[in-house]
């Protein structure tokens, strides 16, 4: 079974239950302690099992528990056979005092604390609501904190912030990994977080929490973290699928570049948006071969939900044959 999962990630990389992928790594922990213990006690050269179960832990410890924002612990334990060394000579020892400690690995970049009793409270106060926010377009304004760059996403309500997070670092220019639309899927970058700020301080949120719940009202922000990138995002606007001219853009695909600042011509935001699409099918449209309607549906994809915070558009067809609507240049 051990070897099956490390063979295929399917199992943390597409799972709607990651606490019960958490409790399976932990089980076979325990079991491999009793297999490793019985075989210890016969004597048995466990040399290269050992290696292969500790590079198999730092797998799932690290990366599968990093993709799925829930901690993964697989603990076993054995003895294996102490190899004699020959002790250091006076002179070694005395290099060995003067070599400089290993530098610590730095720590995230987002200072955060854990999310108060009433934050949390506060993230899931519209839970009653929730499946019917989560069947929405989410416009959301990143602000890159540092550099000044600015990015217009619109993504699906149902997507967790892990996502949204691979999302904003293709926009960005900070992927480690090629896109994938799946919210599953992917490699996080190197100190991904996220976090409100309320009560006066950063709090952490867990990357599981869907975005219509980290911001739920027009103006609401949050922060997210990765290394080289720290980005302000701010609500839009949401609009869900019971709300006038939905049937309008629920075709478009998601997530999508609307906009951003002026370094971000029209090109750039087509090419972005031809990296969001991914190998997914594109839009029906009458009369045009397969590449026509890619193209068609990257310029679709560039439709803003809202041209002014909290206020969505209605679309009925009448602007978009006009071509009134277009990307936003901020």
């Amino acid at each position: 079974l051990t070897k099956a999962m490390v063979d295929n990630d399917d199992w943390y990389c597409d799972t709607d239950a990651p606490e019960q992928a958490a409790k399976i790594v932990r089980e076979l922990g325990t079991l491999w302690s009793s297999v490793l213990a019985t075989a210890v006690s016969e004597s048995r050269n466990l040399e290269l099992l050992l290696a292969w179960l500790t590079s198999t832990r730092k797998q799932w410890e690290v990366d599968a528990s990093d993709h799925l924002g829930v901690k993964m612990t697989f603990a076993f334990s054995a003895k294996p056979p102490i190899t004699p060394t020959k002790a250091k000579s006076t002179k070694r020892a005395a290099e060995a005092e003067l070599q400089p400690s290993p530098a610590k690995k730095p720590k995230s970049p987002m200072a955060s604390t854990a999310a108060s009793v009433d934050t949390e409270a506060w993230v899931h106060r519209l839970d009653a609501e929730l499946s019917g926010r989560q069947a929405s377009c989410v416009q959301l304004r990143c602000l890159d904190e540092v550099g000044g760059q600015q990015r217009i996403l619109v993504v699906t309500g149902a997507y967790p912030l892990k996502a949204v997070g691979f999302t904003i670092a293709e926009a960005f220019g900070k992927a480690v990994d090629d896109f994938d639309p799946h919210p599953n899927k992917g490699k996080n970058p190197p100190g991904m977080a996220f976090a409100l700020m309320r009560e006066g301080r950063l709090q952490s949120l867990k990357a599981t929490v869907k975005i219509v719940q980290a911001v739920q009202e027009p103006g609401d922000t949050m922060h997210v973290r990765m290394d080289g990138l720290a980005v302000t995002v701010t609500l839009d606007v949401i609009k869900r699928k019971v709300d006038e001219g939905f049937d309008w853009i629920k075709g478009r695909p998601m997530p999508r570049c609307v906009g951003g600042d002026r370094s971000l011509t029209p090109q750039l935001i087509r090419r972005l948006n031809r990296t969001f699409l991914h190998t997914r099918k594109p839009m029906d449209f009458l009369g045009c071969s397969k590449k026509q309607a890619i193209t068609a549906t990257i310029e679709e994809m560039t439709i803003p939900v809202a041209l002014r915070q909290g206020e969505p558009i209605v679309e009925r067809g009448e602007l978009h044959k006009n071509g009134v609507l277009h990307h936003i240049t901020l």
